[in-house]
């Protein structure tokens, strides 16, 4: 995967909020082996699991990040978002086994992770981080000042 890819690639943040969820961490042993470690209850059963993700996968895209978004089109798209999550666990979450303690800790949570990643179309600046330095090639046909031999 290349640099640009990466940063392109809503995979992480899908990953870090999934990770986040499911109340587990990952980290790596001396070997570079990545191990999966249960930090508690999870703060979503399996079945409110993908549903969830669906929603975050909604506004969390590829198509997103290579937007070009005003400070307050960002905004708007996080409340989007927010309102969303709201909605879904303030309606599921019996079905989905959120404890009603948790229901902050989730929104913020997922709300600060999304903001690192939608921040990165404010005034098109991820995708000007990547672009290629253009090289002025001038006309070998017109004379140019200043050409010493």
């Amino acid at each position: 995967m290349t640099i640009v890819e990466r940063f392109l690639n809503p995979k992480q943040v899908i990953d870090e909020i999934e990770q986040f969820l499911k109340n587990k961490i990952l980290t790596q042993d001396e070997e570079g082996n990545i191990k999966e470690i249960q930090l508690g209850d999870p703060l979503i059963n399996d079945k409110g699991l993908p549903l969830f993700l669906h929603t975050i996968k909604a506004h969390v895209n590829e198509a997103v990040v290579q937007g070009y978004y005003k400070k307050d089109e960002i905004n708007m798209i996080l409340k989007e978002v927010n309102i969303d999550i709201v909605q879904l666990i303030s309606t599921n979450w019996e079905d989905f086994g959120i404890k009603k303690e948790h229901f902050d800790i989730i929104t913020d949570n997922i709300d600060h992770l999304i903001q690192s990643f939608i921040s990165r179309t404010l005034d098109d600046t991820e995708r000007k981080r990547f672009m290629i330095p253009q090289v002025k090639m001038s006309d070998p046909m017109q004379p140019q000042e200043n050409r010493t031999i």
